[in-house]
């Protein structure tokens, strides 16, 4: 499946028709899009934490532009990005899984995953708008990108994050097969878990080393 014929913009306006489409693929196919669309993303999100026009610091790498930074910080932030988009998709997918089924899910493994790998070509392109509106403010008004874009970045990325969590829940629900609500409630409870095992490591990696 090539990538020029994955649904960038369906998955936008009809994420539930998507996953019909798609959930019949072999896993190896919401694989590529994973890790691909991670990939991106780290890369997007690398330079939107670094370059200068965001208030972002370079590396110590001196005072390069971050288009010549050296390849191999490109590589390992789309490295970083692709076990993040692998993870989401087949680690959380197997927590939604488990949680999904108590509140009515009769969702299969695959078919969450599918509906956890496609959204994240959309969480791609968001952040491509994103550092695209900023970059293109902060050449046009230099010092007064702050106030002068920095509202429309804000109204922007929330419209864009909510929509996203609206596409991920109606995957998930038509994965299990049941309302929003309970694939909302899958998320919190799934979350819920991660949040609490992060603080837990965290408790215990405080005492050890504190």
């Amino acid at each position: 499946m090539l990538a020029r014929s994955w649904p960038w913009r369906e998955v936008w306006a009809e994420p539930r028709g998507v996953l019909r489409r798609v959930r019949g693929l072999p896993l190896l196919a919401a694989a590529t899009v994973a890790v691909v669309a991670g990939g991106l993303s780290g890369v997007v999100d690398f330079a939107s934490e670094t370059w200068p026009v965001f208030g972002g610091e370079p590396p110590r790498l001196g005072e390069r532009a971050p288009l010549v930074w050296p390849p191999l910080l490109w590589l390992w932030a789309a490295l970083q990005g692709a076990l993040w988009g692998f993870m989401t998709a087949f680690g959380l997918g197997w927590l939604l899984l488990r949680f999904g089924r108590p509140l009515g899910g009769g969702g299969t493994y695959a078919a969450v995953v599918h509906a956890l790998a496609w959204p994240l070509l959309a969480g791609f392109q968001a952040r491509l708008l994103l550092f695209a509106v900023g970059f293109v403010g902060g050449a046009l008004f230099g010092d007064a990108f702050p106030g002068a874009v920095s509202g429309v970045l804000v109204l922007l990325s929330w419209g864009l994050w909510l929509w996203l969590a609206f596409v991920n829940v109606a995957m998930l629900s038509e994965a299990h097969g049941y309302r929003a609500r309970q694939a909302l409630l899958t998320f919190v409870l799934a979350f819920a878990l991660l949040g609490l095992l992060a603080a837990a490591l965290s408790g215990v990696l405080y005492a050890a080393l504190g």
